[in-house]
């Protein structure tokens, strides 16, 4: 009963005033126990595509430091990688917490002995394995690894966290406040944007979205002047935390939004769901990331946003409807709660005059706001006229929004229609819309050739899909490219795109499916006849593309102690490598980052003598073979 009551109250967010969650103190700090303690990285950190689930402890740069167990307990799971977490540990306590190491250079002698003979049974480096609980018990500070830079790390460091049995990860600075770690710098606000909500928004006269770099510091910043502001609006913020004797920037515990002295948004990183970690993709402004890199969180919840870290009765969206000095103040809090304020004045109304754009666009284009089509036009002789609206079948007219004196604005709500085109003067504008997806039904698209099939809830809010007839065919029909709206939308899950490459490809021996929005994504896909069938997490432009190009090995090093060489692919990647001497098989190990394999005499079950055969096959089945003698 203690131990459900325990759970009961972890589970109880508290939103209101800023409070610091305090979980038991049972836990050790894992490297270097007793000792001050860095962190290159913390808990809820904003990463490319999920909230950073633990602590990042700095290891002095190097690897091969000592990682204890934080307390009694046993080894639950053993993975050995060479992506995501690399090679890492899950130790169970009974408590009903799980800690997880991670990135680790290799585990303790009884583990890596275990491993072992379970890599050579099947003949894999990459393997998982979960041990009953009788098999590896370990106790309080007991060495269970060595700190590494293995799997998708970017520098030698642990990763540490925190979880329940129900995978639900939880900040381990909050587990009675490791010593280890020190801090009493507050947080960093640097940039703040204000973002229109509905048709009759306007920030400083536009509808569009406002931006502003901030100023001050030591925990007090401001915007440097009042922003004009009518309508239904969201603000954003870009800020960061740094801890003492060090220059990273960090992420933020908490997150809270005033108006005129009211809390209207609570936002509190303690603990998060492991499954809902990409939510970080709506509660940050994904295109904006995708654009510029900037990571602007909001200080409202998103529609779709499944996250439970907020409020419930406080959305931050607020209105302003009347010409009023309005009083906003930010506070962002750090797990030591170390706080910063950021605070501004908006005033209610329209400037008398709108400040002119400078044009580097057509005379007519249009932009997306959340549910909201954007049309700009700036033929003077055109501000007075009606627009036409094609929507469906039917004609809708429009006049303008508002205007200045070099463009007008006509806005229409994509929730009343999608229109295919726009009609003013002798301007015609098409749009690319060919349907409406709902994020909570199961949906298809469907052309001639290309079928994309979104599962229920693989998109966080509604999706207004962009497609482009248009297939880029190259002159030697070694590939044939596409899009599927941009890759600036964020998905929840995966999405499965079937395309009929009849009439366009001659073969499909050795092509595969390959996201290339930004750069070569690997995604594979399965034939059937002329039709390949693949699943991305990311839309945007694709490309089928033969891969006819064998992986590269290149022997770096061989004598009797160590046996290295270096493997690459040019596109699809490396699938898997098998290493022989002697004909018999042997453990190699993989750093992707370093495109190196190796094993020496620990690994080996067999001197390193005689005939070295290593055969690499990438992900479209070409094969190279590299024949050594080893003397």
């Amino acid at each position: 009963m203690r131990f459900l009551v325990l759970l009961f109250t972890l589970f109880s967010y508290s939103f209101g005033v800023a409070q610091k969650t305090v979980f038991p103190d049972t836990f050790l700090f894992p490297i270097k126990p007793g000792k001050r303690n860095y962190l290159s990285g913390n808990f809820g950190e904003l990463r490319s595509n999920h909230f950073h689930g633990g602590l990042d402890i700095k290891t002095d740069g190097k690897t091969g430091l000592p990682v204890y167990s934080a307390a009694d307990g046993y080894v639950s799971k053993i993975v050995m990688s060479t992506s995501g977490y690399g090679n890492m540990l899950h130790v169970t306590h009974p408590n009903g917490y799980v800690t997880v190491y991670a990135h680790l250079e290799r585990f303790n002698y009884a583990v890596s002995k275990f491993i072992k003979e379970q890599q050579y049974k099947k003949q894999s480096f990459e393997i998982e394995e979960r041990p009953n609980a009788y098999r590896f018990p370990v106790t309080s500070g007991q060495i269970i690894g060595y700190s590494g830079n293995t799997g998708s790390s970017g520098g030698p460091h642990l990763h540490f966290e925190i979880r329940d049995t129900a995978n639900n990860l939880y900040n381990p600075l909050y587990f009675g406040g490791f010593k280890e770690v020190f801090d009493d710098v507050p947080p960093i606000f640097s940039k703040l944007a204000i973002r229109p909500m509905n048709q009759n928004s306007r920030i400083e006269g536009e509808f569009t979205r406002f931006e502003s770099p901030t100023s001050g510091k030591k925990g007090k910043y401001k915007i440097s002047r009042p922003v004009l502001v009518k309508g239904l609006v969201g603000i954003e913020v870009v800020t960061n935390d740094r801890q003492t004797g060090t220059g990273n920037l960090n992420g933020i515990s908490c997150l809270e939004l005033y108006l005129d002295g009211k809390e209207i948004f609570h936002y509190n990183m303690d603990r998060f769901p492991f499954e809902e970690s990409n939510n970080i993709n709506v509660h940050q402004d994904y295109e904006t990331l995708k654009r510029r890199g900037n990571h602007f969180q909001r200080c409202y919840k998103a529609d779709g946003n499944r996250l439970p870290n907020y409020s419930n009765r406080l959305n931050g969206k607020f209105s302003i409807n009347d010409t009023l000095v309005h009083k906003v103040k930010i506070v962002a809090y750090d797990a030591y709660f170390n706080a910063s304020v950021l605070e501004m004045e908006i005033r209610g109304g329209e400037p008398l005059k709108i400040k002119n754009a400078n044009w580097i666009k057509p005379s007519l284009y249009f932009e997306q706001e959340e549910n909201f089509l954007k049309l700009v036009i700036k033929e003077k002789d055109l501000f007075e006229s009606v627009g036409v609206y094609s929507v469906e079948g039917r004609k809708v007219e429009a006049k303008k929004d508002y205007s200045s004196t070099n463009h007008a604005v006509f806005i229409w709500d994509l929730r009343n229609g999608i229109p295919d085109s726009f009609n003013i003067g002798t301007s015609v504008l098409k749009f690319p819309y060919r349907g409406k997806i709902q994020p909570d039904q199961i949906q298809k698209h469907t052309n001639t050739v290309l079928d994309v099939h979104f599962p229920k809830r693989s998109i966080f809010d509604t999706l207004y899909l962009k497609m482009s007839s248009e297939f880029i065919l190259a002159k030697d029909s070694s590939s044939v490219t596409f899009d599927v709206h941009d890759h600036f939308l964020p998905l929840s899950s995966y999405v499965y795109l079937s395309f009929n490459t009849k009439g366009f490809l001659k073969e499909t021996d050795k092509f595969a499916a390959y996201n290339t929005s930004a750069g070569w994504r690997y995604l594979g896909g399965t034939w059937k006849g002329n039709i390949i069938d693949f699943k991305t997490k990311y839309l945007g432009r694709f490309t089928i593309r033969k891969d006819v190009t064998a992986p590269k090995i290149k022997l770096a090093r061989k004598n009797r102690k160590t046996v290295m060489l270096t493997i690459r692919d040019n596109l699809s990647g490396v699938k898997s490598f098998d290493c022989f001497i002697n004909g018999q098989w042997v453990l190699f190990y993989y750093e992707h980052k370093k495109n190196l394999i190796w094993t020496n005499n620990e690994l080996s079950n067999i001197p390193l003598t005689g005939e070295l055969l290593v055969k690499v096959v990438d992900n479209c089945g070409n094969e190279t073979t590299l024949k050594s003698r080893l003397k």
